[in-house]
């Protein structure tokens, strides 16, 4: 029998914005908020208090929410941008 993943009503998605160079601000649909914070400080070297997820109201995600990898792609190229950038995986 094959692997059916699961996964969240919505696609993964991300808005991140980068201010004074150091504080990272990022909205996220994720279900664990603090565990992606953690992830993003670990990710650019910065301390977790300098990162703030926000989560706008969204879909379930049926345990398909708790890794940030989306909100590390978007900060990375917010970082690189130099501005706000929001990034909308598919599920291709």
């Amino acid at each position: 029998m094959a692997y059916i993943a699961h996964v969240p009503l919505e696609p993964r998605c991300a808005v991140a914005q980068w201010e004074n160079g150091d504080k990272l601000n990022v909205w996220t649909g994720t279900q664990v908020p603090f565990g992606v914070a953690q992830e993003l400080a670990r990710a650019f070297g910065i301390p977790v208090a300098n990162v703030r997820v926000q989560v706008p109201a969204t879909g379930s995600g049926y345990g398909g929410k708790h890794t940030g990898e989306c909100a590390v792609e978007a900060a990375r190229l917010a970082k690189a941008a130099g501005r706000p950038v929001k990034l909308q995986w598919t599920r291709e």
